[in-house]
């Protein structure tokens, strides 16, 4: 009867575990995209984009230009 037990405590285990990966999943996606939403909507984010582009070109082979620049 024992061994039932603990096979249910496991299973109960594991449910659990999967429900907290998931709420942790969740929260994770959700700052994520407010972290975007802030870095895109800030004042300066052209400015930050046209820079990191820059950076690019600058280590970039010719050819791969056009990968850059879409």
């Amino acid at each position: 009867m024992a061994a039932s037990s603990d096979k249910s405590t496991n299973h109960e285990d594991q449910n659990q575990t999967e429900s907290n990966d998931c709420e942790r999943e969740e929260r994770w996606e959700w700052e994520s995209a407010k972290y975007k939403s802030n870095i895109v909507t800030h004042s300066l984010y052209e400015q930050l984009l046209s820079a990191h582009v820059a950076c690019l070109r600058i280590a970039t082979l010719m050819d791969q230009f056009p990968k850059i620049d879409t």
